[in-house]
Parts: C-alpha cells; structure tokens; sequence
C-alpha cells in the first residue's frame, strides 16, 4: 500500500511539473537553404509598444523557440529578421520586421531560389538615326528584349550592342500626350546603319488601355513586354520608359500595347494628395485601369519607435521602410522594412549585446522613406505571410497590385 501511494505521487508530481513548461510562444525554423556563412544573423521579438521581449542568434539549420513569458504584454507581437554583411565598400545592416498576429505559430525561414545569369556573346553593333525627333520628347527608349539600352537622352543617334540571339530592337516615342509610336527593327545585322523618320517610319501602337486617376501632373509610367518564350520579369522590350517629371495636368492617359506580346509588366504611379497612387501588372495586360480612389493616408510621426498614421478608409496591409546612409562611417547602409496587416507597430530598442557588437548602429539616425498601404481586393497579411514562410506557393506569372504609398 506505501509503495503504491508513493508512486501515485510521483506520477502526480510528473504531471504537474510537465504543466508548469510554458506554452510557446514562436517556432522560427531556418531552412538550410538560408545561407549565413557570409552573415551575422540575429531575431528580435518586440511587443506592440516596441519593448524588447527576446533575442537569439542564428545559422543555417537553427530551431528557435521562443517560450510565452510574462515578458509578452499583447495579443500580438513583431519578429525582426536581421543580418549584417560586410563588404570592401560598405558595412550592410538589412532588417525585416513582421508582425505575429496570434501566438504559437511556426514559421520556416528560407533563402531565395538562385536564377542562373548569364552573360550572352556580343556579335556586333549597329547605327539608329531618327532624323525627325522634336524638341519635346515625353518618353522614348530604345530597347531589346534583355532591356534598355538608350533614353535618347541627347541626340538622336544610337549604337546599341547587338548580343547573341538578342537581334531584335524596339524604338518608342511619346512625341504628343497619349499618342506613342513605335519602329520594331528586326533580325538586326553587326554593321548595320539605319535612318528612320518617325513621320514616315514609326506606327501607331496596336491597341490601347484606357487609364483613368485623378487629376495629377507627372505620372511615372514603365511598361516592358515580353515574347511568348520570356518569363515575365524586370527585363524585356521597353514600350514606355517614362520618366520625365514635367509632364502637364491630367486625369486620364492611354497605354498602348502591341500584339506582338502576350504578356506585359506595367507599373504606374500618380501623384495625389501628398500621396502616390500606385498600380503594377504581370501577366496579360488589362482592358482597363481605375485608380480613382479617395483614400487619404497620412502618417503623423514617421520615427520608427513611434510610428503613426491616419487613413480614411481600410487597406490590407502595409509595409514602411526606414534607411540611413553614411559614406563617412565605412560606407554604412541600414534598410529595415516592417510589414503588418495594420496598427502602429513600434520597435523601441535592441538589446545591448547588439549595440556592443555593432557600435556605430543608431536608431534614431533612421528615416522614413516610404509607407505602402495594400488596397488590392483579395489580398490579406496572412497570406503574404502563409507565402513568405509557411510554404504557399507565389503566384509570380499574374500579379495585379494597387497600393497607395507615403513618403
């Protein structure tokens, strides 16, 4: 009878203790595929009101727990994501900040698929000389479909290098507003020289979208198109390479597209407000584009330990961005990005272990360069976070995006 009383009081005493481990708060796993070995890598956990909760250290192949102490003081908390590289040039301090909306959640920190680039050969050059451009010009770019290769900026004249399988070359010009034309040159020959008139030589572009903002002066407006066997990305033929800031008072503009294409990425953005209205595309290319939006964000303290806003409607999401350069202190450059689905996140402090190791690093010398609040239907923070580390596969190949950006 003793023994089995002293036995029953030990199984109880187990339990008990097994009850008292606390619950956890944050899982952060970092896949091998995270490569640190050129990298100091650190993980900061923050309540709402920026107080430092906990720290770790990190390599490739880490498990990190976080356990829920009475440190956590909201329903919520940020993780920040820090590594520090040095180069012969700079000392590079890049953060991300995101915030955790309930507590035990594991996440799966991974490194970035590596695209292979190569360096096609050059077999030769050839002559562009447009006899006819006038004096205002609103666009004009001369491109292949590896990119740009000239703005035209001061003459009229051209003498692009002609790489491997890269041998046709699309001219644009926005000579009126609204009214862009086109000269596509193909199967382009070393040596070869040609005299093109846009009176005579350029087209009209095949089809249009219309675009309609409120009314703005100096819309940015960037459109690359891509052929049927090109990924859709950040280099092919440039029908718009729009970056004059002059550009007189509008509230509607065509874009026009070639039937060449299937498949565009067209960025644009309009000033109002005091804010930038702002749209991107990959994918097809839309029959219509409405940024008539009546939101008005403003962020009333832009420090990164008491940031602030106020909006006058919803959004999904947003993501604020803080950066410091200093050439004078070893080429010192710091960019942290903090996404959240809303509130005011605040980050207040790092802990003094960081500060010891990294001496010149200040906060306070942060400033805010921009604000992006996601207005786009459809898209939520939890899913930008199930894509960024829970295993959800992006949906690179059609994107659609309006946000509306402060700076």
């Amino acid at each position: 009878m003793y023994t089995t009383v002293v036995a029953l009081f030990v199984l109880i005493g187990c339990k008990e203790q097994k009850e008292d481990v606390a619950p956890t708060a944050f899982t952060l796993n970092v896949d091998a595929s995270y490569l640190t070995t050129e990298t100091d890598n650190w993980v900061f956990i923050h309540n709402p009101d920026g107080s430092l909760v906990d720290h770790k250290t990190f390599e490739s192949g880490d498990v990190m727990i976080f356990d829920k102490t009475e440190s956590f003081t909201g329903d919520n908390f940020s993780v920040t994501i820090f590594n520090y590289a040095k180069s012969p040039t700079f000392n590079i301090y890049g953060l991300k900040s995101y915030v955790v909306e309930n507590f035990g959640q594991e996440w799966t920190l991974k490194g970035q698929d590596e695209i292979p680039i190569s360096d096609p050969v050059e077999t030769g050059n050839f002559t562009v000389n447009v006899t006819d451009l006038p004096t205002t010009l609103y666009a004009r770019s001369l491109s292949s479909r590896s990119g740009l290769w000239s703005h035209w900026t001061t003459n009229t004249e051209a003498a692009p290098v002609i790489r491997e399988g890269d041998v046709d070359f699309l001219l644009s010009v926005e000579t009126e507003i609204g009214l862009p034309k086109y000269k596509m040159i193909e199967n382009v020959a070393d040596q070869d020289v040609y005299n093109l008139s846009v009176a005579n030589d350029f087209l009209d572009f095949d089809r249009f979208v219309d675009v309609s903002f409120p009314s703005a002066k100096d819309v940015r407006l960037y459109v690359l198109g891509f052929d049927d066997d090109q990924s859709v990305g950040s280099f092919g033929y440039i029908l718009y390479n729009n970056l004059v800031y002059d550009k007189p008072l509008r509230s509607n503009m065509p874009i026009g597209l070639l039937n060449r294409f299937n498949k565009y990425n067209i960025s644009l953005s309009v000033p109002h407000n005091g804010m930038f209205i702002q749209y991107s595309k990959l994918g097809p290319a839309p029959t219509s584009i409405n940024l008539q939006f009546d939101n008005t964000i403003v962020v009333t303290d832009k420090s990164i330990n008491n940031y602030t806003y106020t909006t006058s409607n919803p959004f999904n999401m947003r993501k604020t961005e803080f950066h410091y350069i200093n050439n004078v202190i070893d080429g010192m450059r710091i960019n942290w990005k903090v996404y959240a689905p809303g509130g005011e996140t605040k980050i207040n402090g790092l802990p003094d272990e960081f500060y010891s190791q990294y001496t010149a690093f200040n906060m306070d010398s942060l400033s805010h360069w921009k604000s992006e609040f996601d207005i786009t239907p459809n898209v939520s923070y939890s899913g930008f976070i199930d894509e960024e580390f829970k295993g959800k596969e992006k949906n690179n190949s059609e994107i659609e995006r309006y946000t509306i950006s402060v700076q």
